[in-house]
């Protein structure tokens, strides 16, 4: 939420559209956002006391071994921080870090360990209290482990049945994969993502409205100090395929969420996009259009630069809201920007075959054959 309120359009020309970083690419700056001050405090002193403890025994240390191997423990720590100023650790380099801590603890105490004997415990208690132990392990592991697994397997299932659009897979094992780790708000999230695009696959209204409930119960799992910028736009779009499917009260609460997705990321041209969409689909036109207008406006496009490589983005999604204002306008029956703006998608995309339909659909309504048959061919070439 951070960043996304900091997105600029000109970003677009080196990254993809409407992409901004979920972290600071800064171990300080990223530890103080997710945890807090205390939590970097913390996490200073754990890590300070060890690497102090290391120059203290390197500043005394005369053994050129010893000397020499704390050196390069500090060496490898200065090294894992640098990088850190520019950079973040995943799981993998975490555990280098951990491992390099530890090290660096052993040298600086000359590998010294104490043993301590627990004797007030009989053979029986020992026994029970090493039961109790050995179950309490194997329940964490169940549940931490194995769990998740097995829930990513069948979220993997869910990739491959959309890369086919098979969405009685899709939701056969999303449902599984919340059965296995219902904690998860990351698979709930997934499963708002993909039960909402198969709306359109389920066509007798019972299948429809017990989808619904669902997706609106696990909505309902996802606690409000858990929601980021993609939660919100994953409600959004569910409360607006709610509102077109099943009852247009949920048009109501999709609006609610836009205006949330527009406060957190004010420049980002999708929000506009889908909200202006949603807004075209009640009727609204006038107010689609005026989105439209404000998400063309927030992509910033350049026509001096050619559309290539990250730009090409930029003229497809402008592309895509000059047919959208296409339709507003139509509807509005001012069909001189109509017009105007169908062509303006076409030579922003040309490769897009829809726009041609579009406008030749257009001008087929206006009794206008002539023009009707040139945009279909011209589609077909």
């Amino acid at each position: 939420d951070v960043y996304s309120k900091k997105y600029q359009p000109e970003w677009a020309y080196y990254e993809g559209i409407n992409a901004f970083p979920d972290r600071a690419h800064n171990f300080i700056l990223d530890i103080n956002l997710q945890f807090g001050f205390v939590g970097f405090l913390l996490f200073g002193i754990f890590t300070g006391y060890i690497i102090f403890n290391l120059v203290r025994y390197a500043w005394k240390e005369k053994q050129p071994k010893e000397y020499w191997m704390s050196i390069c423990f500090l060496v490898a720590l200065a090294s894992y921080g640098i990088n850190n100023f520019f950079s973040f650790s995943l799981v993998g380099m975490n555990v280098v870090l951990y491992v390099l801590l530890g090290g660096a603890w052993l040298v600086a105490n000359q590998f010294r360990h104490t043993e301590t004997r627990i004797k007030f415990f009989q053979p029986l208690s020992l026994a029970v209290l090493t039961i109790v132990f050995s179950l309490f392990l194997v329940m964490l592991l169940y549940n931490y482990n194995l769990k998740p697994l097995v829930a990513d397997y069948y979220f993997f299932e869910v990739k491959k049945a959309e890369a086919q659009g098979d969405c009685r897979r899709i939701l056969d094992n999303v449902e599984k994969v919340l059965e296995w780790y219902p904690v998860s708000h990351f698979y709930a999230r997934a499963y708002l993502n993909s039960g909402t695009n198969c709306f359109l696959a389920i066509s007798d209204e019972p299948s429809r409205q017990q989808l619904a409930r669902n997706l609106l119960e696990q909505a309902d799992r996802i606690p409000k100090s858990d929601w980021q910028y993609l939660t919100v736009l994953d409600l959004a779009h569910l409360y607006s395929m709610l509102g077109y499917y099943i009852d247009k009260k949920y048009y109501l609460e999709a609006e609610i969420y836009y205006k949330q997705l527009i406060f957190l990321g004010p420049m980002i041209s999708t929000s506009y996009q889908d909200y202006g969409r949603m807004k075209l689909e009640g009727g609204k036109n006038i107010e689609a259009i005026n989105l439209f207008k404000k998400g063309i406006e927030n992509a910033r496009l350049n026509e001096n630069i050619p559309p290539v490589q990250h730009v090409a983005a930029i003229y497809r999604q402008v592309a895509y809201f000059n047919n959208l204002l296409g339709h507003a306008y139509s509807k509005e029956k001012d069909y001189d920007n109509a017009v105007m703006v169908y062509k303006k998608a076409i030579d922003l995309d040309p490769l897009e075959g829809s726009y041609y339909k579009d406008i030749a659909d257009y001008y087929y309504e206006r009794k206008n054959i002539t023009q009707a048959i040139y945009y279909n061919k011209l589609g077909d070439a």
